[in-house]
């Protein structure tokens, strides 16, 4: 099983009446949490390999890669979800209510991660300088 794909069958079902089985939502979501994976790995390598005010002179065009690489991880993501609601919903329909309880909370798990792995590790050195 791979975790984005039941994340996005659980945040799609959860938001199925808004959204409908399309899951734009959903897709959003985890191009997110996938953006903040591969920035949160880039910013250690950055924040330990330069300082800041090396750093710096390329925040702005940072930025928009970041922006781009949103971007891009959204519209593969629409593509890979495209019309599968339906198959992961037969796959994991009929789970059991305490399996639906665990994974949910890894679910919540895995969104969190990328937002509060950050702070973490900012707090653990000083990179202000």
């Amino acid at each position: 099983m791979n975790i984005f794909d039941y994340s996005y069958y659980r945040v799609t079902k959860a938001y199925s009446r808004w959204d409908g089985t399309e899951g734009s939502t959903s897709i959003i979501i985890i191009a997110l949490v996938e953006s903040l994976f591969l920035l949160n790995v880039v910013g250690v390598i950055v924040i330990e390999s330069f300082t800041r005010s090396e750093i710096k002179p390329y925040s702005e065009i940072a930025t928009v890669l970041i922006l781009v690489v949103f971007a891009i991880l959204v519209y593969l993501n629409m593509i890979r979800y495209r019309g599968k609601y339906f198959e992961y919903d037969d796959r994991w329909g009929n789970e059991t209510s305490f399996l639906k309880i665990i994974k949910g909370i890894l679910v919540i798990i895995l969104i969190l991660i990328p937002i509060i792995f950050p702070a973490i590790i900012l707090n653990l050195k000083d990179y202000t300088k």
